[in-house]
């Protein structure tokens, strides 16, 4: 018994160091494979490097063969048959280009240099590839002109369909280094350039001072063996390292050499049989390789020790498991009744409070007050969240001392969003000083606070009951710049409940084709014809009836439906249009109403040109209402947009014209070809010589501007005939008729008095 108890003592004391040790070792064994798969990766990536930059080096060149082109261009038979002349051209050349010398070579092999000197290079390989239309380049040693190696640049020239001749484009070794090391600018390590034989051609000058500490030169005629055969160990041997060169497919070694590890590429160039030749110190890789793996092994440190953390933890966990759980608990129940940014109560504990204190309230004593910061993400947007964050940590501190002044609770709400308790009084906005507010305490503009109240009259109300009313009284202020304060009442929990229920069932009303669009016809009263119509949006709800337009479309722009309600209506528009020209009616043109909504969105010409394509409609069988309340918003817009539909064919009319501040402004600015007039603007107050007065300076200063006037709002005999006498034909309004289902207007525009309105 007692070796059993000594078996599980020893167990329970060395297990969980057996358990870290075994932790260690497997995080010890995964650190290993990271860093073998790091380093190849590495040296991958390192190889990918080096092939894109020998597709620079190669672009190099090919920019040198343009460079040739772009002059053999100019030569004709003449001026090759002169020598003088000849000469000239290949200086102009050398003088242009960043060749040291430039030469032409005739079919027989006779090559004159700009200089004047003069060779037979009918042995030369760029001479014989040339002849035969083939670009090249060559490093020329034992060159006929200059003992000196050069790498040249040869083209074929052309005249007449015929070659002609060979250009040839000279760089000093140094030269063509400088282009070279110019493609390899951006890498880090030593650059060879070497022929599948393994001959080294050339190098950069890291790389030849590299050379020289080996005690090697080019001038021995070095090949890749040469380096190589200094290295104290080769993973593999040079003859395989001569097969990837002889393979054209390149590869890669890695040797040692005086103590350091050299990992060397072959990458084929694309040109000739040239390879370029990269030899990387094992050292850069492995600092590449410390990059990425730094923040594994952080990783693995944190978890090693945390590890050793959570078992030094569990040693003393006895004795400390009680006091630490009491400590979270009571730190959770904070956290979960405060808000983490301000510190005041959070929506949860702000709710816990009001249940413990509303039996102690006195009915109509007490209030709730809700209330957020107007525009408060552009805030955030334009000064930064920290900026927002420090004016609601402001806020709540100022809330938190008038709560505490009266006795009462404040809580953040949610976002910025507030909410207090505090006792009912009658000047709520002097307790909290709007102006303060106002104030640039933060951030260099003026801020605005609306406030929703909502009064404690039933105290069986469920107190989160209680904040939401608060906020539907909010609601309606909201963004108002003459009131501030709204208090909750039957009336404002009605208007809510209604735009609630057309939000919610706008989608399916749309799918279900309950909007339809309505007609009122404009009349020439001079003829008493139907000259085109408004088309207007109706509701027709089977439970509802016949919804108000002034019910839901204020609610569609709040909420941006308008333009999809726009775009139904302008469609069933054009279909019906559509169905007049197939059934070989008289079609009148009909007027739709474009919202700011729309405008705002933008690229209305284009979505419309769109939708009469698809019904093979021309542009002047649909006119385009804009109204003039659309200008004071956003000026620029509406005139890019209005261009934009005249450019495009369309007849714009300008709606309740006069009925704004601006109208001989937006009459300079915009395009439009239509003024409609609303004769309610003038009312039945004021002179009623002015009134006429104006009315008739409107309908001459539009058609001293080749404008036409449609005259809304008439009702009377007697209005439709003064405006007749003034000047103005086109009329539309409950004289003539009311707004009415397309079936009626189609009897009224093809029935038997055949487009006219008896008046």
């Amino acid at each position: 018994m007692s070796k059993r108890r000594a078996a599980d003592g020893w167990t329970r004391r060395f297990l969980p160091w057996l358990l870290l040790a075994a932790i260690l070792l497997l995080c010890l064994c995964g650190a290993v494979f990271s860093w073998r798969g790091a380093v190849a990766r590495t040296r991958s990536a390192l190889r990918g490097d080096v092939a894109a930059q020998a597709v620079n080096f190669r672009d190099e060149l090919n920019r040198q063969y343009a460079v040739l082109d772009g002059y053999s261009a100019s030569f004709t038979a003449e001026n090759i048959a002169t020598r003088e002349e000849l000469l000239a051209k290949l200086t102009r050349c050398v003088e242009n280009t960043e060749f040291r010398q430039v030469c032409f070579a005739y079919p027989d092999g006779t090559l004159f240099r700009n200089d004047g000197a003069r060779a037979s290079v009918s042995h030369r390989r760029y001479f014989r590839q040339g002849i035969l239309g083939q670009r090249t380049v060559e490093l020329l040693v034992n060159y006929n002109i200059d003992p000196l190696p050069r790498f040249g640049v040869a083209i074929p020239v052309e005249i007449d369909g015929q070659v002609a001749g060979v250009l040839l484009g000279l760089f000093s070794r140094g030269d063509f280094r400088v282009l070279f090391e110019r493609s390899f600018s951006e890498q880090s390590g030593l650059f060879y350039l070497c022929d599948s034989s393994g001959k080294l051609l050339l190098g950069t000058t890291d790389s030849e001072a590299y050379l020289d500490t080996l005690g090697l030169s080019f001038e021995e005629g070095l090949t890749v063996e040469d380096p190589l055969a200094q290295a104290d160990h080769l993973q593999g041997s040079t003859e395989e390292t001569l097969a990837f060169l002889k393979s054209g497919t390149g590869g890669y070694s890695v040797y040692e050499l005086r103590g350091e590890r050299r990992y060397t590429t072959y990458e084929p160039l694309g040109v000739n049989d040239w390879f370029v030749v990269s030899v990387l110190p094992d050292s850069m890789i492995y600092r590449a390789v410390t990059g990425e793996m730094g923040l594994l092994m952080a990783i693995l440190l944190t978890a090693l020790v945390s590890v050793v953390v959570l078992f030094v933890a569990l040693s003393v966990r006895d004795r400390r498991l009680a006091q630490a759980g009491a400590q979270r608990a009571a730190e959770l129940q904070w956290q979960f009744e405060h808000d983490d940014l301000t510190g005041i109560l959070s929506r949860a504990g702000f709710l816990l409070r009001m249940e413990e204190r509303l039996p102690q309230l006195t009915a109509g004593a007490w209030c709730l007050v809700y209330f957020d910061i107007d525009k408060f993400k552009l805030i955030n947007e334009r000064f930064g969240y920290a900026k927002g964050n420090e004016l609601l940590r402001l806020t709540a501190q100022d809330l938190q001392a008038i709560a505490e002044a009266e006795q009462g609770l404040c809580a953040r709400n949610a976002a910025d969003g507030f909410v207090l308790l505090i006792p009912h009084r009658q000047d709520l906005l002097d307790l909290f000083s709007v102006k303060q507010y106002r104030e640039q305490r933060v951030v260099p503009m003026e801020l605005y606070l609306h406030y929703g109240v909502y009064v404690i009259r039933d105290l069986s109300v469920p107190a989160d009951r209680m904040i939401d009313c608060a906020r539907m009284a909010q609601k309606t202020v909201k963004g108002s710049y003459l009131d501030y304060l709204a208090y909750y009442d039957d009336r404002i929990r009605e208007q809510l409940l209604r735009e609630q229920e057309i939000v919610s069932s706008m989608s399916g009303a749309l799918e279900r084709g309950e909007f339809v669009p309505y007609l009122q016809p404009q009349i020439d009263y001079a003829t008493g014809r139907i000259s085109g119509a408004e088309v207007l949006v109706r509701w027709l709800s089977p439970e509802r009836g016949l919804i108000p337009p002034g019910e839901f479309i204020p609610v569609f722009e709040r909420n941006g439906f308008i333009t999809l309600l726009d775009e139904n209506i302008w469609r069933q528009t054009c279909r019906l249009l559509r169905r007049w020209l197939d059934e070989g009616r008289e079609v009148v043109p009909l007027s739709v109403n474009v919202s700011r909504t729309d405008l705002l969105r933008g690229n209305v010409a284009e979505r419309l040109c769109r939708l009469l394509d698809d019904f093979s409609l021309p542009t002047r069988l649909l006119r385009v209402e804009v109204t003039e309340s659309a200008y004071m918003d956003n000026p620029r817009l509406l005139i890019r947009e209005l261009q934009a539909l005249t450019d495009a064919g369309f007849v714009v009319e300008m709606d309740d014209f006069g009925s704004g501040y601006s109208s001989l402004n937006a009459l300079k600015d915009l395009p439009v070809q239509v003024l409609k007039t609303d004769l309610k603007f003038l009312g039945e107050t004021g002179v009623a010589s002015r009134r006429e007065r104006i009315l008739s300076a409107i309908v001459a200063l539009a058609h001293e501007m080749g404008m036409a006037v449609v005259a809304e709002g008439v009702e009377t005999r007697e209005q439709a005939a003064q405006l007749l006498a003034l000047g103005c034909r086109q009329m539309q309004g409950y004289y003539f008729s009311r707004p009415v289902p397309t079936e009626e207007f189609e009897r009224m525009l093809f029935g038997e008095e055949g487009g006219f309105v008896k008046a």
